[in-house]
């Protein structure tokens, strides 16, 4: 399944969604610790996770949970985990998961993103750099709302 212009939808995750999730997870090498049904349902109920789908098949997905974080008060969300797969990358999935991420972060009065990254990974901090988010501490990314 390869996608093409105009295949590409993104939606909130549903619970419905985990083997899919979980299936990615486990062929996408970066993705940091593979997806408990528990992280998983935690996510989904708390809102601002997405899944990206072409012909109705899960391709990528962003999963968030809000957290207390003083710099970002009141609202704040960590990204648990983003992951596209290997067969579908390149084509500005996750560029578009984190997209929707905003808008709708933004519209619910998010203050910020906040995400941690390997030090390795070269390829997902030019990604979270080209959608907005700056080192912060660390290996922590944060993307402001301002």
């Amino acid at each position: 399944m390869t996608a093409r212009p105009g295949d590409l939808a993104i939606r909130p995750a549903e619970s419905g969604d985990y083997p899919s999730v979980r299936a990615i997870a486990e062929v996408a090498r970066d993705a940091q610790r593979g997806v408990t049904p528990e992280t998983f349902a935690s996510c989904v109920e708390a809102g601002h996770s997405y899944v990206a789908t072409v012909r109705d098949g899960v391709v990528g997905y962003v999963l968030t949970q809000p957290i207390a974080f003083a710099d970002l008060a009141p609202l704040t969300l960590w990204v648990e985990e983003v992951a596209v797969h290997p067969a579908h990358r390149r084509r500005s999935i996750a560029t578009a998961l984190y997209r929707t991420l905003g808008a709708g972060a933004r519209a619910a009065g998010v203050q910020g993103v906040l995400v941690r990254l390997r030090r390795d990974d070269a390829a997902g901090r030019a990604l979270h750099r080209r959608v907005g988010f700056e080192p912060h501490i660390a290996d922590t990314f944060v993307w402001r709302f301002d």
